[in-house]
């Protein structure tokens, strides 16, 4: 029973979060519908669905409900409201691309919708107040009305009545000072009604019961449908108190307009998060091409940022840069045998010894070597091969031609020294072919300086003089813990390459000391 029970579990699928049908009620036919409250339909996930021609449909986890998006590496752009590739030239002019709004305008843009989000609240509640001081002078309006009705009735009465003129003698002497104390309890009240208009609330309008609690209500139901409610409270009060009640159900209605702001308000941050802008080309040096994707220049027909086999050039439809092989634009560089493209004097498709040429003759590419070619040949092998990689050489050198002796050489590498007894070139300051407890070290002690001429120093094992966590600093032939190289190394020559003793960052072994250090090491390279 455990067994089958434990195959029930590993064999459990997990549903995806829009398969819920309280936000969904699509789920039930299907767990790919989603669906889309505008119009009530349902429609397929990752599809276009209702959205537009260059857009997909997709559920957005924290507003749980389906919404409309770009694909992912496309761009929304604003004025043609279409998603075009990222990097592309899309719908811009000649030596433009798409790309992100800086971040600067982003946030300008989001400060100038929260300040006018923040505008058309304050405009709503200084309407909302002016509507709520009407209803107050109409209430008090029909309250004066009222009230001199109820004294032309008491006047009627009191001339009808057989002792007439008593009553008028009466009225004249206590009654007229009486309705006088009235008039002023009813302009007292409007006065206190107009100062505490803004302390009223929904609760406290409810509460009145009367037709002062209807205008209450009415205060209270600004604030949203709990306000509201209170306001129909309010109304029960009377014909005035419905008034109120009214004022109260529309502020119940303002409420719910404010929980669509917030929809709209994330609505319009993914949008932001995908909006897209043309943007101008750097500008490079003569022969070189910008690629937007790193931002940076190479040179035009050289394996740059592409693939192997491929090269980058200008496509002559687009203007843009891209990395291809096109025969009728890079056929100095095609090789018809692979339908690939090389970059000229390196190995590219050809065997060891051989370079990839082009000849002018022929008006064909091919692999070959020739004695003429004094930047690539190498007299001892009788080959040619490309430049700055290993080539013929020993390890840790590299294949250089020297234009003093006019002739390519096997040199170390920069930053390495030549160590005599093994033949080999090291990395200074490593461990190298060094015992335990020593690094490598230049062989000249009046060398102070570790800037290496083209490999031509040689080396020697020396004791590592640091103990510990702390690291020996060649330019300042100190031992430091946990700290960088100083500032001066990275001026230093370009054929250096500087870094700590290796093995010292968090959790790995000094190949120096065979310690396990834990502290951080921030390697420089020059």
């Amino acid at each position: 029973m455990m067994m089958m029970m434990m195959g029930v579990i590993r064999g459990a699928v997990i549903p995806p979060p829009w398969v819920n049908q309280t936000t969904n009620p699509c789920a039930t036919k299907s767990w790919q519908l989603l669906y889309w409250p505008l119009d009530g339909s349902c429609h397929h996930i990752f599809t276009q669905g209702p959205c537009g021609d260059t857009q997909e449909f997709y559920y957005d986890i924290e507003m749980s409900r389906g919404l409309c998006r770009c694909p992912r590496g496309y761009l929304y752009h604003t004025p043609t409201q279409q998603c075009f590739l990222h990097y592309s030239k899309g719908p811009c002019s000649p030596r433009q691309y798409l790309d992100h709004k800086p971040m600067k305008e982003i946030k300008t843009k989001q400060k100038r919708q929260r300040e006018g989000d923040t505008r058309k609240e304050r405009e709503t509640a200084e309407k909302r107040r002016d509507e709520e001081e009407e209803e107050e002078e109409e209430i008090m309006m029909k309250r004066r009305m009222e009230a001199e009705e109820e004294e032309e009735i008491i006047m009627i009465k009191i001339i009808t009545d057989g002792e007439g003129e008593k009553m008028i003698n009466k009225m004249e002497e206590g009654n007229e000072e009486k309705m006088i104390i009235n008039r002023n309890k009813m302009e007292g009240e409007e006065i206190t009604t107009h100062n505490n208009r803004k302390k009223i609330t929904g609760g406290g309008g409810g509460g009145g019961g009367g037709g002062g609690g209807g205008g209450g209500g009415g205060g209270g139901g600004g604030g949203g449908g709990g306000g509201g409610g209170g306001g129909g409270g309010g109304g029960g009060g009377g014909g005035r108190g419905g008034r109120g009640g009214r004022g109260g159900g529309g502020g119940g209605g303002g409420g719910g307009t404010g929980g669509g702001g917030g929809e709209e308000e994330v609505i319009m941050k993914r949008r932001l998060e995908e909006e897209g802008v043309c943007v101008e080309f750097a500008k490079c040096s003569a022969g070189h091409v910008f690629w937007p994707l790193t931002k940076t220049c190479h040179q035009y027909h050289t394996r740059g940022p592409c693939l192997n086999g491929a090269l980058i050039y200008i496509n002559p439809h687009t203007g843009m840069p891209e990395c291809g092989c096109e025969r009728s634009i890079m056929f100095s560089n095609y090789w018809p045998l692979t339908s690939l493209c090389f970059e000229l004097f390196q190995r590219g498709p050809c065997p060891h010894g051989h370079i990839f040429l082009y000849n002018a003759t022929r008006g064909v590419t091919e692999c070959g070597c020739s004695q003429d070619l004094l930047t690539n040949y190498h007299t001892d092998t009788n080959g040619c091969y490309e430049l700055d990689q290993q080539g013929p050489c020993p390890t840790g050198h590299v294949f250089t031609f020297h234009p003093s002796s006019m002739a390519a050489k096997c040199m170390c590498r920069p930053g390495h020294a030549f160590h005599p007894h093994t033949g080999s070139c090291y990395q200074l300051y490593s461990r190298g072919p060094c015992h335990k407890g020593q690094f490598f070290t230049p062989s000249s002690p009046a060398n102070t300086s570790i800037t290496i001429k083209e490999g031509e120093k040689e080396g020697e094992c020396r004791p590592y003089p640091c103990s510990g966590p702390r690291r020996y600093h060649p330019l300042t032939d100190t031992c430091n813990r946990g700290k960088s190289w100083p500032t001066e190394s990275q001026r230093a020559h370009r054929s250096v390459l500087v870094i700590s003793v290796k093995g010292l960052s968090s959790g790995r072994t000094d190949n120096v000391t065979d310690r396990t250090h834990k502290d951080r090491v921030n390697q420089v390279k020059c």
